[in-house]
Parts: structure tokens; sequence; C-alpha cells
């Protein structure tokens, strides 16, 4: 369990006042009747710092800010590290405009524990006489809460803005569209032990989970033992081993397929689920998996180094853990020095000589949403990739980090989905890869819509990987 914080929630807000703001002036020739009264409504400095804050990059802490009469604070910081438990501190204290400290003696905590169906199971008060501080700072917008005890002070610091995320009691219900399961036992249980398997590599341990046949990289395996070879000389790709770092199972996306681990690297269903059986969740895709030695899968290398410009041929991904047959069109523009397969069902190819256009077949061709761009440049990756990330955060915050492709190895990949500074989602999406050459680069970028990151962003990702370098 965290250690318990205190965080603050201060109940009502005040207008400004005339004696901080200066009196309004009227017209120029309105007479001022010197004898009127003046009502003074002063503003209270907490004003100033109302407001969402949250600790860093912990989403089960969270502290709110507002401001009570002229000068008090009524504080709360929750503690919510588990939809099934958390807690809440409550304080309050008058606010000092020349330290910009609000001191307390008078906090309180609250734990509150839940049941499964979303009620209160137990309610307990472990204190009432809590110590400390809240010291703000203008320039950071940042708000320090300091625990006083006798074992020694504890701080923690809060940056404002935006909400963090953080999550309460939620539906108990969450997954019921695909197991009778309770939800504490998915996300605690199941969820724990498979993430542990699959970080681990414990492919044993694995494959004892798969509902089988099951399709790893466009190979269908029939049975553990046919999966148990295929994995042996197998690994995580780090991005998706870092997706699977960061799943903290609560409230994991569910559809009729089944449920999502992470980004897609593992999804499960129930097969009892609308029957009398008892309920079971099984494995039924996993992606991420790459070959230990080289980042590709070697079965695959062989097929797609023997294939023709121009060849086309069936394969099968895996879309929102639904299996789907995707006609692929081998090609290769050894200007730019590449080839791979594309969905040419699902998207129309526009081939010029230094470059590579396809676009989703639905979209507008003079002004596509979902689309991906193949081109060279004879720089190093890595000016590429700051030039291009320097772009991109004028309206992004990116994110930028290494990715093994299957058949191209290390390269560098550029996120940006988060709109600047405010922590929402944009409407488009775009994901860029840089990948390394001998005579500078190859630069692959996808631009699509939120709406389309599973089904347009994954059939991106499964081309990604049957992309090779020919020079």
């Amino acid at each position: 369990m965290k250690n318990r914080l205190f965080a603050f929630l201060v109940m009502s807000v005040l207008a400004l006042s005339l004696a901080a703001c200066g009196q309004a002036p009227g017209p120029a020739d309105t007479p001022v009747d010197d004898a009127a009264p003046v009502e003074e409504n002063v503003q209270n400095p907490v004003m100033n710092f109302i407001g969402v804050y949250h600790a860093g990059e912990d989403d089960s802490l969270e502290a709110r800010v507002e401001a009570q009469g002229s000068e008090e604070a009524r504080s709360i910081v929750t503690c919510a590290g588990s939809p099934w438990f958390h807690e809440q501190t409550v304080m309050s204290g008058s606010f000092d405009a020349g330290t910009l400290t609000v001191a307390f003696d008078n906090a309180t905590l609250t734990e509150y524990t839940y049941n499964s169906d979303g009620s209160v199971g137990e309610e307990k008060l472990s204190y009432t006489d809590g110590k400390g501080r809240a010291v703000f700072n203008y320039e950071d917008s940042t708000l320090t809460i300091t625990e006083e005890n006798g074992f020694g002070d504890r701080e923690t610091l809060f940056a404002r803005g935006p909400a963090s995320g953080m999550k309460f009691v939620t539906d108990p219900f969450h997954y019921a569209s695909v197991t009778a399961m309770d939800k504490y036992e998915v996300e605690a249980v199941v969820g724990y032990h498979v993430r542990t398997a699959y970080l681990s590599e414990n492919w044993y341990a694995i494959a004892d989970m798969i509902r089988y046949p099951i399709t790893i990289n466009g190979t269908k395996l029939p049975d553990s033992v046919a999966f148990i070879d295929y994995m042996q000389d197998k690994t995580i790709s780090e991005s998706d081993r870092q997706a699977m770092l960061e799943e903290d199972f609560l409230d994991m996306f569910v559809n009729m397929q089944g449920i999502c681990m992470g980004d897609g690297e593992i999804w499960l269903s129930d097969p009892n689920c609308m029957t009398d059986g008892e309920p079971v969740l099984e494995i039924i895709a996993i992606n991420g998996i790459v070959s230990r030695t080289t980042g590709r899968d070697p079965s695959g290398a062989e097929t797609e180094t023997a294939r023709k410009d121009g060849e086309r041929f069936e394969a099968i991904i895996v879309l929102e853990g639904m299996e789907e047959t995707v006609r692929y069109e081998h090609i290769r523009n050894d200007v730019i020095g590449f080839e791979m397969d594309y969905d040419y069902e699902n998207f129309v190819r526009h081939s010029e000589a230094d470059r590579e256009f396809f676009i989703s077949d639905w979209d507008d061709p003079e002004h596509p949403e979902n689309c991906f761009e193949v081109t060279h440049s004879p720089e190093d990756a890595d000016a590429v990739a700051a030039s291009i990330a320097g772009e991109l955060s004028k309206e992004y915050d990116i994110l930028t980090d290494l990715r093994m492709l299957e058949h191209a190895g290390e390269c560098i990949r550029i996120e940006a989905s988060e709109l600047k500074g405010t922590g929402r989602m944009a409407d488009r999406l775009q994901v860029v890869y840089i990948i390394r050459a001998s005579d500078g680069c190859c630069i692959v970028a996808a631009r699509f819509s939120a709406e389309g990151a599973e089904g347009i962003g994954r059939r991106f990702d499964y081309m990604m990987h049957t992309l090779s370098l020919t020079a």
C-alpha cells in the first residue's frame, strides 16, 4: 500500500475583490457619492492555485485545490491504487499569502474497501489529528505536501494539471460481455499471472493458458508442443515489453472479441461465456514476439525474401483478438532501398521513384486521414529523428523509443498521439519509424485517426514488420 499522503480539495470559490483589483471606475460623467457604502468582496488568494494536481507519473495519487471564504482552505488527498481500495485525507487551514503555505493539524484519514459489486464493504477512520503543511509555487505551478510524524517528514510533489486519470471504484460488470468471472479475479489474479509469464518469457506457463490453434507472426500453431518449439529462439520486443510493464490491470480494454492487455500484446477470452460452464480466461492472441538473435521471425524471413515484386498472397493477422485473412502484395523499390508487403484490399498504392504512398481505400485521395509513406534520406538516422521529433513536438507531446522490427532490425520510433500540454489524445495520430541504412536512413511515416488506431493502426503495424532494406 502506498504511503498515506495529503491532498487538497477546498469546497467553494468567491468573486474577485474590489480591494485586490481596485474599484472599477464608472463612466467619466457619472458623479460619485462619497457617502455611499462600498461593499468589499475580498478574494481568497488560494484562487490563484485552484485546480487538479498529480504526482508525476503516479496515477494513483491526485490532489484537488479550491478556495473557501476569504483565506480558508479545506482539502482532500486521494490515494487509489486499486478499484477495490482507496483512502482519503481531509484537512483545513488558513493560507499564508507571504509564504504561500497552508499549515494544518486536523487532517483525517479514512480508508474505504469495496465489494465486487462496487458497494462500500468497510469504512475505517484511521486518525483525525494529522499535521503537516502544503506549499505552493508560482513559478512551476507545483504543490508540495508534507506530512509530519514522529518518524520524520514525508514530502510529495504534485504538478498542476491535467488530471491524473486515477481510477476509483469502477463498474463491477466491466468484463461481463466476455466472461462471468469476477472483475477482481480478472484483474488481480488472471492479469498478474499472464503478465508475469509473458514478461519472464515463461513459454511453458503461457502454453497452458492458450486456446489452440493460435497464430503468431502468420504461423499457425496447432498445440502446445508446436508453440513451445516455435518459441525456443523468440523474445519480446522492447516496445511491447514496456507496454506490458505499464499495464495496470484496471478496466482493461474489452470488446465482444475479448480482453486486451497492454497495447494488444495479449488478448484473452472465455469459451464458457454465456454457458453454464465454469468461467475461464484463455489466451487467443499473442503479439510482440521477435527472434532472440536478429529481431526477426526466421520462418517468415525466408518466405519474404523469396517473393517477387508484385507477387500476391494471403496471410493471417489478429485484429482485436480475431483472426483475419489479409491479401498482401509484395513490393520493392530499389531507389528508396526497401521491400515490404502491403494490404492491397485496404490501401491504395501511389508509387513514385523516390516515394511510396499508401492511402486507406475509403479515404478521400485529396485529403486522406489514414495513410503512410516511405521515403529515403541520405542523412544520419539520429539527425533525421531529431528533426522530425522537433517538428512534431510543436503540436504533440511525443514519445521516442527504439523498436525491433522483424525484418529490418532496430529502428527509432516516434509516436505523436497526445496534444501538447493537454494530456488528451489528438484526433489524428502520427507514428514515424526511422530505419538506419548504409547510405542514410529509410523513413516510414503513418498518419491515422484516433478512431482508426485499432484497425488502420494495427494493419500498418503488421505491414511494418514485413519491411526490410535492400541496400
